[in-house]
């Protein structure tokens, strides 16, 4: 299998990488080296020649508890009236899937002045609603709240994915001041995504001839 990269033909600014070999088995080499990030050039810095890959799966260095503050976030307050979104990214290695247990545990607190009925907060993952929190009197009396969510593996892809809070903030009473900062929703950079990783299974699709 081969593996090149050459300038690219469209933009003298990009570059393409081309993966090919002599044989299927060969490109199915040269992809699987790819897909391992580490491969060896050859006698160019453009080329790399692959004869064999090691097919030992190796766990990859990443934590499985991560907090938003890992991930360089802070704490986030909604103030404003009506839906506002706050998105977090994070990371899931190419070849690999979450498990079954993988979890968000949002840690939140609110005001008290919050029309709790018509007031909630929402968690999507890649546009995916994947729970909701309910305010009450009992949660307004909290600083800190916790709520775990599971997150399905098949909400999740391998690559950069997208965690959003979705807060919807309706006053108890309409003509409480703006200024008065009555409306709030805290999240804090507590909370955390524990995302324990598997080996993702490949789903071959079958070749059709235009017969079929």
């Amino acid at each position: 299998g081969s593996v090149q990269m050459v300038v690219s033909p469209w933009n003298k600014s990009h570059v393409v990488m081309v993966v090919s070999g002599n044989t299927d088995e060969g490109t199915v080499k040269a992809g699987q080296a790819v897909s391992s990030g580490v491969f060896r050039a050859n006698k160019f810095p453009n080329l790399a020649l692959v004869q064999n890959v090691d097919a030992k799966v190796i766990q990859p260095a990443l934590p499985t508890d991560l907090t938003l503050a890992d991930l360089g976030y802070e704490a986030y307050l909604f103030e404003n009236r009506g839906i506002s979104t706050a998105s977090y990214n994070f990371y899931i290695p190419p070849g690999w899937m979450l498990d079954a247990n993988a979890s968000f545990e949002m840690v939140y607190g609110h005001s008290a002045l919050l029309a709790y009925e018509r007031s909630g907060i929402t968690v999507l993952v890649n546009g995916k609603p994947v729970g909701s929190a309910r305010l009450s009197e009992t949660t307004a009396a909290n600083a800190t709240n916790t709520l775990s969510i599971n997150l399905p593996a098949s909400a999740v892809i391998s690559g950069t994915n997208r965690l959003d809070i979705r807060a919807n903030l309706i006053p108890h009473d309409d003509c409480t001041p703006p200024n008065m900062r009555g409306m709030w929703i805290n999240i804090w950079p507590e909370s955390t995504l524990h995302l324990p990783i598997i080996k993702a299974i490949a789903n071959p699709v079958p070749l059709l001839g235009l017969a079929s």
